[in-house]
């Protein structure tokens, strides 16, 4: 009822919905070789853009009756044009051909070639084919550090796959794989990302301007798509890397039916490096080592040529390990038997079936049923024994620490364009979350000590119910006005607590004189759960948390202003200036103990404030050989608590004054590419101890006491390095062998990763900058089967 009323209200307000002799043109764009759903195509008349397709590959024109010439365009395939002859409602479905050696942007900012058209800002759009071009660490493709690249967006440390987009933190960021929430999208500590590249189809970034579809995150929203998989023929890929490989299979089960994708990866560190640690150790019953997989997998359906049916899921694990098996030996008449069990691991689980289904030629919905997970754990086990004649003596401990957010989520949305004035979006959703932000079992058994213990300690698990509506529509006012409005109302149910907010949404764009467009952007954002992170130690020991009745949401309005223009028809170039304030940010008390399960984790922090704003300047090259992308970003971001760096305000740990980067890819002929990366930022800003002297603690002993300069009043040192990649394609009867060679940190730059302070003994401070990273070659090889 809800929705048809927005439905109703929308469609009287803003425009007539029917004229006599208009038509619908509607249908889907996709590629002609897989039958692969094509994203963010547009759809021109006499070059004038009329409307796109959205993320299901749908889209709908309304045209007068006669003849009029529609053209398919979208970046990586050649431009289509079809003659159509309206008497009545058209359905058109179209095929286009993918161009692989058009030399064409890799990177297109808010649909790089209509960036006047549009009303949104702050919306960047990555083809997943562009990703492999950019070089990164070890020559792993990487999604999350090609973003890194762009304006409004730091990596933190160095080497990790984070997000800090316009001052936020990375719980502000909605990351969303088909349309599912994930958690957690690191590897390693952070140095690779969950996604694997060959599995993935479309790729969006919106960092301002967030349209009234989307919530509950204050910084940014990731949008990534995967494949539906190839409903013409099998196809296959392989990687082999320093570090990890990964393979993907695809193709019909029923052509033009029924697909499927499979895609895996997984490192091998463990397998390497097995017997040179046992070697190390001495111990022959020792096995330590460390790894992480991703697995994802995709059926695609179309039972009708009105309906699409998809089921999605991931499954991906990080894990430490150094374990003793089981064993025992003879000693002086008694059997001794010895075990032992150290692990460290995280990972995620998705799941998710869309049913996408077209009303009307006017009106397509999507139905999302999903359910996403993300664990974190630590396990420690240790078992003695001692035989005898008299009996068994046993020593036991155990000590189980988990972190758990799990989510079930049921999502409704309709697209409805009653004309080509006005783009309509409506929708709602619901999501049940259960929280168990960490708890720990021990279990100890002493039978010499006669001493038995078995019992759990931490936080309770909180359950809470979150659920949105939202109502928006993109409208051309006139030839030079074009605005997105909409609003967005959510509510957040605990037990003894009920939080709501609605959130107004708007952007819009004016053209000027000269093909020139300004635009600007105002909207609030309401976050109900928090990620409380300890700054010494890696993001996968950080814990989520909701808001609860001791603490409240996090909400943010922002500002942006900007400038878009396409010159000569090969540059895009956009300046563009926000500013954002923050309510509701956490951190953790001076002194908290991150570890103890003594005590509720909401009394460990504190909530306070925040503010970012900035500059960001983008220029890119999207046309001929040579390709890429220049940025740079002048920006401020500080925090201020109530208690923490006594109530004065101080500077982010990742604020960073000035940020650039410098990306080209040039494609020699068809079988060789070269790319080069060049990045910098001004350092990170720390918090570093100011003197050290001894003094005696309550029980009468001798302590070391630390006193601390103000919070993160010291800047660490500027960070630049150069990456460089060579990529020769070598074609073959059966597909293609692509080998990539480079360097990471060509001048092995000593970047810092972190800082260590000593004193001498006039209690002089002496800081020492680590690096991690020197030069580091890479050699990686992609085999593609046809």
């Amino acid at each position: 009822m809800y929705l048809r009323n927005c439905i109703f209200f929308f469609a009287t307000f803003f425009g007539s919905l029917n004229a006599q002799n208009l038509y619908q043109v509607y249908g889907n764009v996709s590629d002609s070789l897989s039958g692969e759903k094509i994203v963010s195509c547009i759809v021109l008349e006499n070059g004038k853009p009329l409307a796109g397709t959205a993320s299901s590959g749908n889209y709908n024109v309304q045209l007068p009756a006669g003849k009029h010439i529609l053209e398919f365009s979208t970046v990586g395939y050649i431009k289509k044009q079809i003659e159509v002859d309206l008497q009545a409602d058209y359905a058109l479905h179209v095929e286009l051909i993918f161009a692989k050696t058009l030399g064409e942007a890799v990177i297109t900012a808010e649909k790089a070639e209509n960036i006047a058209e549009t009303s949104r800002i702050g919306n960047i759009s990555i083809p997943a084919q562009a990703i492999k071009k950019i070089p990164t660490m070890f020559g792993e493709s990487d999604v999350l550090k090609v973003l890194q690249l762009l304006p409004g967006v730091k990596p933190g440390m160095e080497g990790t796959s984070g997000l800090y987009v316009r001052g936020g933190s990375p719980d502000q960021n909605l990351i969303l794989l088909d349309g599912t929430p994930l958690y957690n999208v690191s590897h390693l500590y952070g140095f690779f990302s969950v996604f694997n590249t060959d599995a993935l189809n479309h790729v969006e970034l919106t960092k301002g301007g967030f349209p009234a579809r989307y919530g509950g995150r204050l910084s940014s929203v990731l949008d990534l798509t995967l494949k539906d998989g190839n409903m013409r023929k099998w196809r296959g890929s392989a990687n082999l890397g320093l570090i990890s490989s990964s393979g993907t299979v695809e193709g019909p089960i029923w052509k033009d039916k029924i697909s499927v994708i499979v895609s895996a990866r997984r490192t091998y560190l463990d397998a390497l490096y097995q017997p040179l640690l046992r070697t190390a150790s001495y111990n022959s019953y020792a096995k330590q080592g460390y790894y992480f997989y991703d697995l994802n997998g995709k059926i695609n359906i179309r039972p009708t040529s009105k309906d699409q049916i998809l089921l999605s899921w991931y499954s991906g694990d990080d894990k430490f390990y150094n374990n003793v098996k089981p064993n025992e030996f003879l000693y002086d008449g008694k059997i001794y038997k010895n075990e032992a069990k150290d692990e460290l691991g995280w990972g995620n689980r998705l799941a998710a079936a869309r049913w996408n289904h077209r009303i009307s030629p006017k009106m397509t919905s999507s139905l999302i049923a999903n359910f996403t997970r993300y664990q974190y754990r630590v396990y420690q086990m240790s078992n003695q024994s001692e035989s005898n004649d008299t009996g068994v003596i046993t020593n036991s401990f155990g000590r189980d620490f988990r972190s758990l957010v799990k989510d079930y989520g049921l999502k409704y949305d309709i697209d409805y364009n009653p004309n080509n004035k006005n783009a309509m979006k409506f929708g709602a959703n619901i999501i049940y979350h259960q929280f168990s932000p960490g708890a720990t079992v021990y279990k100890l058994q002493d039978d010499a000590a006669a001493t038995k213990f078995d019992s759990t300690l931490g936080s309770s698990t909180v359950r809470a119910i979150e659920n949105y509506v939202y109502a928006e529509n993109d409208m051309i006012l006139t030839p030079k006005w074009k605005v997105n409005y909409g609003l967005h109302y959510s509510q957040f149910h605990l037990k003894d607590k009920m939080y709501h907010s609605l959130q107004p949404r708007i952007s819009a764009r004016y053209l000027l004189p000269r093909d020139y467009a300004i635009k600007f952007s105002f909207v609030r954002m309401q976050q109900y759960i928090h990620l409380l992170t300890n700054s010494t130690i890696g993001l996968p020991t950080d814990l989520w948390v909701p808001s609860v009745k001791e603490l409240k949401p996090e909400h943010s309005y922002q500002y942006n202003l900007g400038i878009a223009k396409t010159l000569m028809k090969k540059y895009l170039f956009t300046v563009e200036g926000y500013y954002k304030t923050m309510v509701g940010v956490l951190d953790y008390k001076n002194g908290a103990n991150f570890y103890s399960s003594y005590e509720d984790w909401f009394k460990k922090v504190e909530s306070g404030k925040g503010r970012s704003f900035g500059l960001e300047v983008f220029l890119q090259r999207k046309i001929g050989k040579l390709n890429g992308w220049i940025s740079y970003t002048l920006s401020k971001t500080d925090r201020i608590f109530p208690t923490i760096n006594f109530g004065e305000r101080f500077p982010y740990k990742y604020d960073s004054r000035h940020n650039g980067s410098i990306v080209m890819i040039y494609d020699v002929d068809k079988k060789h590419t070269l790319g080069l990366t060049w990045v910098y930022s001004t350092g990170n800003a720390f918090t570093l101890a100011n003197t050290q002297t001894v003094g005696v603690n309550p029980q009468g002993q001798l302590v070391q006491v630390t006193t601390f300069d103000k919070r993160n009043q010291f800047r660490g040192a500027d960070y630049h390095r150069l990456d460089l990649m060579y990529t020769f394609h070598y074609p073959k009867k059966w597909g293609e062998v692509m080998v990539n060679a480079g360097l990471y940190n060509t001048y092995s730059r000593v970047n810092p990763f972190y800082y260590t302070i000593d004193f001498d003994s006039n209690q002089k401070k002496q800081i020492y900058r680590v690096g991690l990273f020197p030069v580091l070659p890479f050699l990686t090889f992609n085999f593609t089967f046809k």
